[in-house]
């Protein structure tokens, strides 16, 4: 598992995947603000009756439940991938330290000649 994290690492290809999925999650966020901007403007634009019945369309939004499990996926897997590449867990740092001793003293012992 170390191995495939430092490919991805050092290779840029983690990189890469992230930005696309934070890409594709701008994209789906946008998506989701203008389909009912998009739905009342299009209502707004049509003809209406001579009659002057008003519409009773309303936007379904229900419609939206998809982009939205498909935004939160997208934004738990790029995060996950992201911490699996780039950011390391709170409780490595003490464990590679002796017991006993706290991982500061540890680094401040390293720093001296």
């Amino acid at each position: 598992m170390n191995r495939i994290r430092e490919v991805l690492r050092n290779e840029y290809i983690g990189a890469v995947a992230i930005g696309f999925l934070l890409a594709q999650l701008i994209v789906i966020v946008i998506s989701l603000i203008m389909r009912p901007i998009n739905f009342y403007l299009e209502r707004a634009a049509s003809p209406t009756s001579v009659f002057g019945h008003s519409k009773t369309d309303t936007f379904p939004w229900s419609s939206l439940i998809g982009p939205v499990i498909n935004m939160l996926l997208l934004g738990l897997i790029s995060f996950l991938f992201l911490r699996f590449l780039y950011l390391k867990p709170t409780g490595d740092k003490a464990d590679k330290g002796a017991p006993g001793v706290s991982a500061e003293t540890q680094q401040d012992s390293d720093s001296v000649p």
